[in-house]
């Protein structure tokens, strides 16, 4: 009774001017909180207790809930995965909603004066400082400074200058080349050892295939249907009882990952097979993960890639990766001018063409299997969100719903889940209202090559970064008004200042499923170095 007395209290603070308690009672809250102090109890533990009964049912975003499985863990409901993710999936289907809207509390009038939004912002404020909603994005406290933005007429000149002569002049590329690499991976896939394992057609994949690419196409990407039916699929949250001898990828303690097969980002592959070792304390899967196991017709199809686990089959994504390595190292032997790369980069295997004309050319392929919606949907993890229909149509959304995902080996145990099909047909036709969201992510690529060409220490920043911080952006600043060509230069320092912002906060959540944090993991030098980049960056408009 008293804790739902507390609640109601709560809730109260946060009406209308006149009622009797006022947003300040924030202070009384935090006496509270030390009084329990000997109990494990603090203002942050105070805070979410009365603040995760108000949102538990109404938080939508797969960020927040997030926040909501840490908040059960502050209160020591639980600490196992499985049940944070029976809490998760509680909240994947809900609309998402700006935290403004989602602590009014039920029965308040839907007209919202502005002392109340004061009020509510406070408390965000509160709460952000005691680092409670660290991984919330509040993005409706930055756009009205975003709407806000009027740079001169000087400065749409100067990025229009830099992109006219820094980035569109790089993306030329020969019909001729890219027709020929078409035609060697043809050839490579054809041949008989493949044995009816991967597709034998390759499709494109990347910036190349959105027109985002900056550069001159030396790096292409593209991706390898591995054929197993999804039907004989069966994907677990589950953590296995295993690990790598050495250097698993998918170790919980980064300590225990040395450079002999993972070293920026690339893996290798030994002559000798990797063995596997009992760990019956395996703590969980990453999230944005899965194991996969697989039927026995599988199994004697792909003998190398499965090892048994608890009285199933499990197809390792090491093991499979290694089996296409040694696929196209054998088709590719013979062949003039090209070569493959003795390991992987992330999940993908790197052919290197020689071209007698121009420089060599990197290849970028990955094996995947791809899903059906009724496994695994776009929709899993809270998208659309609210702001999401500010942005898309339904048509849109519609079309984005249809989109398979797929499961690319990027651990060595555990499948990551990839959404780059469903941000493929987002960026494919972003600006058909003739607008600048592309040329606008381009410019920040160029900008990102320039500086990890002036610095060693950035070798760890991807531009799928940017592109993930695009797409957010997109949600805050969604009309299409907003970016028209001569909003170019205040939507190139929204960019900077947004990219900023969530390197400070150590978290850019992946677009479909926020709960992965794309920046985890990530050296924290690194991460300031850049941030340190953007900020000069930003203070040349300040000038």
């Amino acid at each position: 009774m008293e804790k739902l007395k507390n609640n109601i209290n709560f809730e109260r603070s946060l009406t209308s001017p006149g009622d009797k308690y006022p947003i300040r009672q924030q202070p009384i809250l935090r006496e509270q909180a030390n009084t329990r102090e000997n109990n494990n109890s603090s203002v942050k533990n105070n805070v979410v207790k009365q603040y995760s009964s108000l949102t538990l049912r109404r938080i939508g975003t797969a960020s927040e809930s997030k926040l909501v499985k840490q908040n059960w863990r502050y209160l020591g409901k639980s600490t196992s995965q499985k049940a944070d993710k029976q809490k998760r999936g509680q909240l994947k289907n809900k609309d998402h909603t700006d935290l403004s809207s989602s602590i009014k509390p039920k029965g308040c009038n839907e007209t919202v004066n502005s002392s109340e939004t004061t009020k509510k912002n406070e408390l965000l404020d509160i709460m952000a400082k005691e680092n409670v909603i660290d991984n919330i994005s509040v993005s409706h406290l930055r756009l009205s400074k975003y709407r806000k933005t009027e740079l001169n007429s000087q400065h749409l000149d100067s990025i229009l200058k830099f992109y006219s002569e820094k980035v569109t002049i790089d993306v030329d590329i020969k019909n001729e080349t890219h027709d020929n690499i078409n035609e060697l991976l043809d050839k490579i896939l054809n041949k008989r050892e493949n044995r009816a394992r991967f597709s034998k057609e390759a499709t494109t994949e990347g910036s190349y295939a959105v027109g985002v690419k900056v550069g001159k196409a030396e790096e292409l990407d593209y991706s390898v249907d591995i054929l197993i039916n999804c039907q004989e699929l069966e994907l677990s949250d589950e953590p296995v009882d295993f690990e790598f001898e050495w250097d698993d990828i998918d170790s919980h303690d980064r300590n225990k990952i040395p450079s002999t097969f993972v070293h920026t980002g690339k893996r290798y592959f030994p002559n000798e097979r990797r063995s596997l070792r009992p760990n019956p304390n395996e703590p969980y899967v990453p999230d944005g993960f899965k194991a996969v196991y697989v039927s026995r017709r599988v199994n004697s199809r792909f003998p190398n890639c499965c090892v048994p686990d608890r009285k199933r089959t499990m197809i390792l994504p090491y093991y499979l990766l290694s089996e296409f390595h040694d696929f196209v190292n054998n088709a590719v032997y013979g062949l003039d001018a090209v070569s493959l790369n003795r390991g992987a980069r992330g999940p993908a295997v790197t052919l290197t063409i020689q071209q007698d004309d121009g420089p060599n050319i990197s290849v970028d392929i990955t094996p995947k299997l791809t899903l059906s919606n009724e496994i695994i949907s776009v929709t899993d993890f809270g998208w659309p969100r609210r702001d999401t229909k500010k942005w898309l149509t339904k048509e849109k959304i519609d079309i984005v719903k249809c989109q398979q995902i797929y499961l690319v080996p990027k651990g060595d145990k555990y499948w990551k889940i990839s959404y780059a099909n469903c941000e493929n047909e987002l960026l494919r036709d972003i600006d058909d209202a003739n607008t600048w969201r592309k040329a606008c992510l381009r410019i920040m690529k160029k900008k990102l090559m320039q500086w990890k060409s002036k610095s060693t220490g950035l070798k760890e920043i991807s531009s799928y970064l940017l592109k993930t911080t695009l797409l957010w952006l997109c949600e805050i600043l969604p009309k299409d008004e907003y970016w028209y060509k001569e909003e170019l230069a205040n939507r190139y320092l929204n960019f900077l200042q947004e990219f900023a912002h969530r390197l400070h906060k150590r978290h850019i959540g992946e677009y479909f499923n926020p709960t992965v944090n794309l920046l985890e993991n990530k050296d924290d030098d690194c991460i300031d170095e850049l941030k340190d980049l953007i900020e000069e960056e930003i203070s040349l408009f300040n000038q």
